[in-house]
């Protein structure tokens, strides 16, 4: 039963005060609000130790960032503390996202957490994986296909943080989305929240 709650507590711990518990769809402004840094890296190393406080395994992924696009910039390396999506015992934590040597994904993390944890927000919402497009070019998709992106977004809103109509057509599509948009996209509604004073860092 103890190790039961400390795995509660740390998952608390791990994610944004505004995630809660339950994984609900997130669209890309709520996203960038909930990032704290957003990237796109290579994952250099994986090793695997265990929390102090809890005693929980944890995850170590070392990450080189090829392009920054929130809160850190290129050739920075980033640690990724992350619990095991497995714990033992009875216990596991479901949508616990993990990572391979050599991997580039794209990624929108939490703050680290009282722990030094973290997590993607939106668990697997928040990782993007590299897949080519019809047209040949590179592109990212994350679990949703992408389509949680809109979710619940108007055109009015999205205008206002100066995302466009054809940007808006080219989210709501499904398709991978090239690095330069998300780039783009990432800007200007991080610009906008700032301006705003509503950005969660």
């Amino acid at each position: 039963m103890r190790s039961v709650l400390l795995v509660f507590i740390a998952v608390l711990l791990t994610l944004s005060p505004v995630s809660g518990l339950s994984i609900r769809e997130a669209n890309l402004s709520e996203m960038v609000a909930s990032a704290n840094r957003v990237f796109y890296g290579q994952c250099l190393s994986v090793e695997t130790g265990t929390e102090p406080a809890t005693g929980l395994q944890v995850k170590f992924y070392r990450f080189r960032v090829l392009d920054g696009l929130k809160g850190v910039g290129p050739g920075e390396t980033v640690v990724v503390r992350q619990l095991s999506g497995a714990v033992g015992g009875p216990v596991s934590i479901p949508g616990m996202v993990q990572y391979q040597k050599g991997q580039r994904v794209l990624l929108f993390l939490h703050k680290d957490s009282r722990l030094g944890l973290t997590s993607p927000v939106g668990m697997s919402q928040g990782l993007f994986r590299e897949t080519r497009r019809d047209d040949g070019e590179l592109g990212f998709v994350n679990a949703e296909n992408n389509r949680n992106l809109t979710h619940n977004l108007s055109d009015a809103a999205a205008g206002e943080m100066g995302v466009g109509p054809d940007e808006m057509q080219s989210l709501r599509s499904g398709e991978p989305l090239r690095l330069n948009v998300m780039r783009e996209l990432v800007s200007k509604i991080d610009r906008y929240q700032r301006e705003k004073g509503y950005s969660i860092r």
